[in-house]
């Protein structure tokens, strides 16, 4: 996706992401406060996401705008875990300041991806996905990898984030193969998984993350360019 445009016009990935955001905007406010944000709002939010980790630092003020007024809107219309509905705008906003492993957002993400609730640490897993890039392999990997030692659910998914930390598998692997988990698995629980993991392979682990970017990526391309006008080449950088 080229950046395009004038120095101080808005780029191509920008109104891309102001035109999804509204989206998102648009449908939150149909609903009842009560009710649950539709799953459509969810897809929206991470390819908003994944605009602004690769262009954020080139969006102007209507983009930082746009998230934090989502930001609000999602504390405001959403259920008991609306800051974590909040969380991909104000990801956003943090990648729109050139993004940073120090950045508040950042760091709560990082800490929600131990979260108790296996939905919110699913949810977690698809922004630390796609805002990778951001995450601090020394302050991730510990939590990720004590996610796989103890939790019931979303195993592949912490291992599949962890593995993306690394430039290589191998070095991924030394680290996870070194590492002692906080609590006490029953028995040999850590390193039985560890060995099931390898063997289950790192392409079928990281599988439905690649796919729930490649769906963010389509749509982001529809979107700024329309239906009829998709480019043949792969949108991504």
């Amino acid at each position: 996706l080229e950046l395009g445009g004038m120095p101080g016009e808005q780029t191509l990935p920008e109104l891309a992401f102001l035109a999804l955001a509204e989206q998102w905007a648009a449908a939150v406010g149909r609903k009842a406060k009560e009710a649950k944000v539709p799953v459509e709002c969810d897809e929206i939010a991470l390819c908003c996401l994944l605009l602004a980790v690769e262009y954020g630092e080139h969006f102007g003020d209507s983009a930082l705008g746009r998230a934090r007024f989502n930001a609000g809107m999602a504390i405001q219309h959403t259920d008991f875990y609306s800051e974590y509905e909040a969380m991909p705008w104000r990801l956003a906003e943090g990648g729109m300041a050139g993004g940073s492993k120090k950045d508040r957002s950042v760091m709560e993400l990082t800490w929600s991806l131990r979260h108790s609730d296996g939905s919110v640490r699913g949810w977690t897993t698809k922004l630390g996905w796609l805002a990778r890039r951001w995450l601090d392999p020394e302050e991730a990997t510990p939590i990720l990898l004590e996610c796989v030692a103890s939790r019931l659910g979303g195993v592949h998914g912490s291992w599949a984030l962890a593995v993306e930390l690394y430039p290589t598998l191998e070095e991924f692997l030394r680290v996870a193969e070194a590492f002692e988990p906080e609590s006490s698995p029953i028995g040999d629980q850590y390193s039985d998984r560890v060995a099931q993991l390898k063997d289950y392979g790192t392409v079928a682990c990281q599988a439905l993350l690649w796919k729930m970017e490649s769906e963010c990526r389509d749509r982001i391309a529809r979107t700024a360019f329309g239906e009829s006008h998709m480019p043949h080449k792969a949108l991504g950088r």
